[in-house]
């Protein structure tokens, strides 16, 4: 179960971790807050490069660490 939830919260982390991953042009052009809250908008404009695969990785990337995390919790709690 802890394993499960690790990876929940390290999908959900990743979204707004995502804005690290995304090309510097990007960021220089909107803040973290202003990404997070127009991500829809942004992921529809033309002028960045597609921004879902790196959300996909950032997500995926923090939800297998989460993972990880959660299930040694498991297995310490075990013990």
């Amino acid at each position: 179960m802890k394993t499960i939830i690790g990876i929940i919260i390290g999908a959900i982390i990743g979204i707004p971790l995502s804005y690290y991953f995304q090309s510097d042009i990007l960021q220089n052009f909107v803040s973290l807050p202003k990404y997070l809250a127009n991500i829809g908008d942004l992921m529809s404009n033309t002028k960045f490069i597609d921004l879902t695969p790196n959300i996909y990785k950032s997500m995926g990337i923090f939800a297998v660490i989460g993972g990880v995390i959660g299930l040694v919790l498991g297995k310490r709690s075990k013990s």
